[in-house]
């Protein structure tokens, strides 16, 4: 299996993950590969940040490959230089049973706010981003992670109410900047990929849908959080702030019928949007540098992957469906060949405690009654 939606963190951030860390928990959870995000702080957006998270994963010493993504910026200077970077660093085939191999595996952009400073908001700067990687001839992947900045009313989030964090960042959000996303790579004459990350309203995969049949080259993926959690799962006191994360858990009507989109194929693969962060950061003890209390968006998801495939196995997907969904599709969106590494021993199935937060274990009790 490959996760290709992890943030592994590290350097200023090396009390919520490491890259070495996520890479050990990798591994015990049955993973070959985890591709990183890349708004840490600071992020991922230039040369000298690329090489220095690769060769601290490549120090690592692990068998996991490991995968950096490039943030881009309302810069066009910078886009460019980061369209350079990733052919510099991209490997398109990792070695059989190989160590220590590390690359780049796409770009990333963030069409709204979330957590980070790598943010690209304007419509006009979108449109230069997709201009820009035209020109640059780019073929690569780049994900965007889709929540329209105007349909976000933070006015609505109440933390003594965790339940209102899906009505300040509504479904609207993410399915008309998938719109928008789809019109400015079609009016730029952008030939890569268009990876929409962690899509959570079955209107936003009938969206990606209709481009695919129209031949466009976008994909989408499904995080396991969406497909398990609903509103329904969430504490609606503060003790359901752990369950914040971006974009929102949808209700249970979203819930179920995103699973069923990733069954027929509709959806092209699963991710685990691992994001952890230290619980005084998720329920508004630490502050901000203006004072304000931080509630955290995102939970760490990669010790849940063998529970998860687990969940698929009960939920009627066969052994080709779940390579199709955890493998082969993401060696096909991103263009890299990644061989299954042959484990000694069977996935870990305790590797929670690893984390201060923990949303999943409700959803371990029930899969294992």
């Amino acid at each position: 299996m490959i996760d290709p939606h992890v943030h592994t963190r590290d350097r200023d951030q090396s009390y919520k993950e490491t890259i070495e860390h996520g890479l050990n928990v990798a591994y015990r959870a049955g993973l070959s590969g985890i591709y990183a995000m890349p708004n840490t702080s600071p992020p991922v957006a230039e040369e000298g940040d690329v090489q220095e998270v690769l060769g601290i994963a490549k120090a690592a010493n692990s068998r996991v490959f490991y995968g950096a993504f490039i943030g881009v910026t309302p810069d066009t200077e910078q886009v460019k230089r980061a369209t350079a970077s990733h052919r510099r660093h991209f490997i398109p085939e990792v070695e059989q049973g190989s160590w220590r191999q590390v690359g780049t595996v796409g770009l990333k952009m963030f069409a709204g706010r979330s957590v980070g400073d790598l943010t690209v908001a304007e419509e006009d700067q979108q449109k230069a981003v997709y201009r820009t990687l035209a020109k640059e001839g780019f073929e690569g992947a780049l994900v965007v992670h889709c929540e329209k900045e105007e349909y976000i009313n933070s006015r609505k989030w109440n933390p003594d109410h965790p339940r209102t964090h899906p009505l300040a960042r509504p479904m609207i959000a993410e399915i008309n900047s998938i719109e928008n996303q789809i019109a400015f790579a079609k009016e730029a004459g952008y030939t890569g990929v268009l990876h929409i990350a962690h899509v959570s309203a079955p209107t936003s995969v009938t969206v990606i849908e209709s481009a695919k049949d129209a031949g466009m080259n976008i994909t989408c993926e499904l995080t396991s959080h969406h497909c398990i959690l609903s509103t329904k799962s969430i504490p609606n006191d503060r003790s359901g702030l752990i369950y914040k994360v971006n974009p929102p858990i949808r209700n249970q009507l979203a819930q179920k019928n995103m699973i069923g989109l990733l069954r027929s194929g509709a959806i092209d693969c699963v991710a685990s949007d691992h994001a952890p962060h230290i619980m005084d950061e998720k329920t508004g003890v630490a502050k901000n540098a203006e004072g304000e209390p931080l509630y955290m968006s995102g939970f760490p998801g990669l010790p849940n992957w063998p529970h998860f495939k687990r969940y698929l196995e009960l939920n009627g997907f066969s052994e080709v469906d779940i390579q199709r969904v955890t493998h082969d599709n993401v060696e096909r969106i991103f263009g890299i060949r990644i061989p299954p590494i042959e484990f000694s021993e069977e996935p870990d199935l305790d590797l929670h405690g690893e984390y201060p937060v923990d949303v999943w274990a409700d959803f371990r009790e029930g899969l294992y009654a």
